[in-house]
């Protein structure tokens, strides 16, 4: 349940080391696009660099602008 804005806050506190400059440049980005992103990490003895991130839009296509806007920008 974290908020776009406290992803990065959250993984820095886990010990994450990756690239919080462009991660924060994508959920940026990312956030009016969509409703909902989902965290996807790798676990071992620390979280590993590469993260993964779901987007979610709740409405289907034909009811939600946001799906072509969103597919326009990340498809090209």
């Amino acid at each position: 349940n974290l908020k776009p804005n406290e992803i990065i806050p959250w993984l820095k506190q886990m010990g994450w080391n990756g690239d919080t400059k462009n991660l924060a440049q994508l959920l940026t980005e990312l956030e009016p696009l969509v409703d909902r992103i989902h965290l996807d990490i790798d676990v071992g003895e620390s979280i590993y660099p590469k993260i993964g991130l779901e987007c979610y839009l709740i409405r289907q296509p034909i009811q939600e602008p946001k799906w072509a806007l969103f597919l326009e920008i990340w498809l090209d």
